[in-house]
Formats: C-alpha cells, sequence, structure tokens
C-alpha cells in the first residue's frame, strides 16, 4: 500500500515539474514575443543633402542659396556689439571712410573697444520659407520610398525569376528519378496512382512556361531597338538565350511528362499516343519558329552572320524531343513518328 502511495506522491511530484517548466517555457516564449514585436525606433528626422534639391523642382530648388550660407557660414564672418560704450562715446573714424577699434569719449579721451559676439551674418535677412521647407521634406521622402520601392521590385523579381528556374530544373530532374523507379515500382498501385498524378501537374506546368518564355522572347523581340550600340548586343545575346534554354528544358520536359504519362496510364491506343504526338509536334514547331526569328534578329543586331552555336545545341531541341516517342515499342516502327525522328 505504501508502495502504491509513493508512486503516487512521485507521479505527482513529477507533474507539477513539468507544469512547472512549461510554465517557465511559457513565460520565456512571451518574453521574446514581447521583444520581437516591441515597435522599432523611428527617426524623427529627416536628412536631406542640399545637393538633391535641385532634383525636386525648381521651388525647392531656390532654397539652396540660403540653405548653403545657413551650413557653412558667410566666410566666417560674425557680428559683435560695443558693450564698453557710454553717452557720447563715438568710434574713431578713420580717413579711408573705415572705423577703428576705438572710442573717442565724450570727454575728447579715448579708449580701446570691447566687442561681444551677437551671432553669425550668415543667418541675418535670409528669407526660408517653412512651407517650402515642408513641402521639400515630403518630396524627398516620397523619392527615397520609390527608390526602395523600385529596388525591393527589382529583387523580388530576380527572386521570383530565380524560383520560376529552379522549379522547371527540378521538374526535369523529378521526372528521371521517376523513370528510375518506375522498374522498381510498375506493379505497385499506389506508387502508379500518385506518380500519374504528379506527372500530369509537371505536365501543366512545363505547357504553361514555355508559354510563358514564348511570350517574353516575342517582348525582347519588340522592345531591342535595331540600333544599338556593340556593347549592349552580347548582352542581348546572353538574355534571349538564357531564355531559350529554359524554354528548350520546359519542352523537353512537357514531352518527357507526355511519355510517362502513357506508362503510367497503360493507354497505349494508337489514337491516344497518335495525339500526343501531334501535340509534341506542334510546340515543337513553334518552338522552332521563335529560335529562328530570334537567330535571325541576332544576325541583324551585330550587323554580321552569329554562327549557330551562340546558342549552341538549343536548336536541336526539338529533333532530339522526337525520339522520345519513338522508343515506345507500340509504335517504334509505325509511320506516326516519322516526321518528329526524322525531322524534328
Amino acid at each position: 500500500m505504501g508502495d502504491i502511495i509513493n508512486i503516487a506522491a512521485e507521479n505527482t511530484l513529477n507533474k507539477k515539474e513539468i507544469f512547472n517548466e512549461q510554465t517557465q517555457f511559457v513565460e520565456l516564449t512571451d518574453q521574446i514575443l514581447l521583444q520581437t514585436r516591441s515597435e522599432i525606433e523611428q527617426p524623427t528626422t529627416i536628412k536631406i543633402p542640399i545637393i538633391e534639391l535641385s532634383e525636386l523642382g525648381t521651388t525647392v530648388a531656390s532654397l539652396i542659396p540660403n540653405l548653403t550660407k545657413v551650413v557653412q557660414g558667410n566666410n566666417g564672418e560674425k557680428a559683435y556689439r560695443i558693450v564698453n560704450k557710454a553717452a557720447g562715446d563715438t568710434l574713431k573714424k578713420a580717413k579711408n571712410g573705415n572705423y577703428w577699434g576705438a572710442l573717442r569719449k565724450a570727454d575728447g579721451g579715448s579708449k580701446f573697444v570691447q566687442l561681444q559676439e551677437i551671432s553669425e551674418l550668415a543667418n541675418e535677412g535670409l528669407m526660408i520659407q517653412p512651407q517650402v521647407i515642408i513641402v521639400a521634406a515630403l518630396l524627398y521622402s516620397v523619392e527615397k520610398r520609390l527608390d526602395n520601392i523600385v529596388e525591393l521590385e527589382k529583387q523580388i523579381l530576380s527572386f521570383l525569376e530565380t524560383e520560376k528556374e529552379s522549379s522547371i530544373e527540378a521538374d526535369a530532374e523529378t521526372l528521371m528519378d521517376l523513370i528510375r523507379k518506375y522498374k522498381h515500382n510498375w506493379d505497385n498501385s499506389h506508387f502508379v496512382s500518385s506518380s500519374h498524378k504528379m506527372v500530369m501537374d509537371i505536365q501543366r506546368s512545363a505547357r504553361q512556361q514555355m508559354t510563358s518564355y514564348q511570350k517574353k522572347l516575342e517582348e525582347d523581340l519588340k522592345s531591342t531597338p535595331l540600333l544599338i550600340i556593340q556593347s549592349e548586343v552580347s548582352s542581348a545575346k546572353k538574355k534571349i538565350s538564357k531564355k531559350f534554354k529554359y524554354y528548350s528544358l520546359s519542352l523537353y520536359t512537357y514531352s518527357l511528362a507526355s511519355y510517362i504519362e502513357i506508362m503510367l496510364s497503360g493507354n497505349l491506343a494508337e489514337k491516344n499516343i497518335l495525339s500526343i504526338k501531334e501535340e509534341i509536334e506542334k510546340l515543337s514547331s513553334a518552338y522552332s519558329a521563335m529560335f529562328t526569328k530570334c537567330l535571325n534578329y541576332l544576325e541583324k543586331m551585330s550587323e554580321s552572320s552569329i554562327e549557330s552555336n551562340v546558342l549552341k545545341g538549343v536548336g536541336e531541341a526539338s529533333k532530339a524531343i522526337g525520339g522520345f516517342l519513338g522508343n515506345i515499342p507500340f509504335i517504334k516502327d509505325g509511320p506516326a513518328d516519322e516526321f518528329l525522328q526524322d525531322g524534328g
């Protein structure tokens, strides 16, 4: 009986310890959340370089001369007042019209002048309207925010483009991996079913990417001027070549996915295979036409013949794709595949 009581007491103690640890953990988490959510102190002032005021319009730019005097001073000159001048005292005047640093007293005597600094001459008589300062601050703030937005937009677009390219590469690698696994799982219904859905998704995504790159290339052909400096020709080649690389990979992925879909679905009907082949043939022709159009355009840009190795290997993509369906036993020797195998 005593053992049971001891065990119960130990269990109660363990629960209390666990509860205490949980409480401490919750308190610590609350502290971390509080620190994380604490408001970051925002600057209460805006620093505007005087030189940048000229970019904010004529009205704001008119502030530059006066603000320069306030900031830089007027050659270091300052204003002073005489502190030992008594009633009747006057400054001694030189023949050239200037004044000496001495006072002629009312009784005929003289004494040196004692001076006390008042303020900088640069700040006297300057007309700086407060409302113009406010407008300048607002315009500068908006200008900087726009610069930040443009920079952020570039970063986002770069990230999205990289993510898109990585997705295309990953889809192709996934299909290759699936082919390797298929020979060991062809009789596994769960593997076949899940793989079939994944292949259909990849096929749809590849089709979407092809359409996207086609439109981008069309835009490049329209936006790039025919008269272009030589230093920009190389940049244009690289940009178009990169798009073709992923356009080609998307076409390859779509074709490979179509081939795998036939295996997974088990639909070896000639009508189904011919339909898929016709679709690949159409997409390959569109790719070849775009490739030729871009190649001709680049030749005109550089004003000289560009050898085919500028986009080495890319132009052979549609021809290589023709070999995919030709390896399917059902139609390997049939006439339906001759077009793709012979000419791409």
